[in-house]
């Protein structure tokens, strides 16, 4: 059996960037969420391919010297 697969529109893509982009909803993981997207690099993809790699998070890595 196979998985379904789901496409979101370019609209729907451009509003979940939109909120995420004015602070309407904290993270990407809420908005994966509320709004039930799939896969944890979706939207990290579509920020990517909007040119909106601000709004993904940094990605902090610590040394055993400050630990």
């Amino acid at each position: 059996m196979m998985k379904e697969r789901i496409q979101y529109s370019p609209e729907f893509r451009a509003m979940v960037i939109n909120l995420l982009e004015t602070a309407q909803i904290s993270s990407i993981e809420s908005a994966r969420k509320k709004f039930n997207i799939g896969g944890s690099m979706t939207i990290n993809k579509w920020l990517i391919k909007a040119g909106k790699q601000n709004i993904l998070p940094v990605l902090k890595i610590r040394s055993l010297d400050e630990a």
